[in-house]
């Protein structure tokens, strides 16, 4: 037996903070997310309707181009 002290396991990285998105990115999301806030409700009434296909960020974001 030693008197060695027991290794650490070292925690994860960190992730990168929201800042390091680079700007340009952050715009076509800001721009995306516009477009999306200002499309009209769709038609019903309150009836519930089936939920439209998912899209995906990089879908969303080709909008924009």
């Amino acid at each position: 037996m030693t008197n060695a002290l027991p290794q650490r396991i070292p925690f994860p990285r960190p992730r990168a903070p929201y800042r390091a998105v680079p700007l340009p990115v952050l715009e076509r999301c800001a721009a995306a997310l516009r477009m999306w806030a200002a499309t009209p409700e769709r038609p019903g009434g309150g009836v519930p309707t089936p939920p439209p296909p998912p899209v995906t960020l990089t879908e969303a974001l080709s909008w924009t181009e």
